[in-house]
């Protein structure tokens, strides 16, 4: 699990609320249930926020960073089981009885978050923003 550190972890709970952030690194221990306790370098949540650029003004779903007063971030969690994903080179873990799941990426997973401003956006996003960027002024420049 070593090369997941610098990669992320995103954690989904039994409500259905989701948080991600940047492995800074991890410790796995305990026996029934095994626990893993997760520092972060950074780490967000994901929030209905307003989106400032529609009109009139919309509420969308963002990944907002969670301000953490007492040092760096962590989570401290209890998993069952877990599943590697071969294919993907990921790691799939259940806990809270089944009902949380927790998903480890490595640090070039096309499913991690970067930043864009005081927020967090998916890669893919940021990167098809800036597609479309170019070929807008690509299609500008020519006229």
């Amino acid at each position: 699990m070593r090369e997941f550190v610098g990669g992320q972890c995103r954690v989904q709970t039994k409500e259905r609320e989701l948080s991600q952030g940047e492995i800074k690194a991890f410790r796995i221990y305990g026996d029934n249930p095994r626990r893993i306790r997760i520092y972060f370098a950074w780490l967000c949540s994901e929030r209905r926020a307003f989106d400032k650029l529609s009109k009139p003004w919309k509420t969308k779903l963002k990944w907002l960073p969670t301000q953490c007063s007492l040092g760096p971030p962590f989570l401290d969690l209890s998993f069952r089981t877990y599943y590697y994903q071969p294919d993907e080179e990921r790691i799939k873990m259940w806990g809270g009885g089944g009902s949380e799941v927790y998903r480890f990426y490595k640090p070039d997973d096309h499913l991690r978050l970067v930043p864009d401003g005081g927020n967090y956006i998916p890669y893919h996003e940021l990167y098809a923003h800036k597609l479309k960027l170019a070929l807008w002024v690509a299609l500008v420049s020519s006229k």
